[in-house]
């Protein structure tokens, strides 16, 4: 007869045992599986082609999408009289260039420019040497007709305005604006546009938009980093 006293005993050193083996499965499970690493933008699906163009660069240098097929490319669309989001955009891009490394050769960074009248070739080779992105990106500027057809196939809205003295925004016509430049009649203006950053693989496909990286390179630079492993 088994003493009474014993039973729980042995009950407990039954658990025990139990418990210590579904530890150490669930170890080994979690050691052999692979790790699932999502994207910090937001994920495309589909087979979506990024849509080409040929601009010119801040050298003077025709430059179109097919030119990067080589490598991850980071799209945005900036100004150089934007006073507020855009020196932040370009300050993330510098800082996600940085923290690359030596990866960076795998990756192109492109600027579109959101106002053409005033970006001038002179003038954003200048803005590229102020942020200290000279032969780091692309800044990339055109005609009038081509920069339209850009803005739209990546969605991107650009509304030129001029604030009157009482605060009132006026809305501006941007084929009008730069003979109102020219002639002396509208010195400054202000473009409402988003700044997203589009993140292209190498097959020329749209994989992640970022909608905001103002505030941090790390989301950008974790992206890049995974569409850089999938196609090296």
């Amino acid at each position: 007869m088994i003493s009474p006293i014993w039973t729980p005993l042995r009950r407990v050193n039954s658990f025990v045992r139990l418990v210590t083996s579904i530890a150490a499965l669930s170890t080994l499970i979690a050691c052999t599986s692979e790790p699932t690493v999502a994207f910090q933008g937001t994920e495309l699906t589909g087979n979506n082609k990024a849509t080409s163009f040929h601009l010119v660069n801040q050298f003077g240098t025709q430059v179109s999408l097919q030119n990067f097929s080589d490598k991850v490319v980071a799209l945005t669309f900036l100004y150089t009289n934007c006073l507020d989001t855009c020196p932040l955009t370009a300050k993330i891009l510098n800082n996600t260039y940085q923290a690359l490394g030596t990866a960076v050769d795998e990756v192109a960074f492109l600027v579109i420019t959101a106002d053409p009248t005033r970006d001038t070739v002179e003038r954003i080779h200048e803005y590229s040497q102020e942020r200290d992105m000279l032969n780091k990106w692309s800044y990339l500027t055109g005609n009038l007709a081509d920069l339209q057809q850009v803005w739209e196939d990546y969605y991107v809205p650009i509304e030129p305005y001029q604030v009157s003295t009482g605060g009132a925004q006026e809305r501006l016509n941007h084929a009008a604006i730069a003979v109102a430049v020219e002639s002396g009649d509208l010195r400054q203006y202000l473009i409402g546009h988003p700044a997203p950053v589009y993140l292209i693989d190498r097959s020329g496909v749209l994989r992640v938009p970022h909608s905001d990286v103002t505030y941090s390179a790390k989301p950008l630079t974790d992206d890049l980093r995974l569409l850089i492993a999938e196609t090296a």
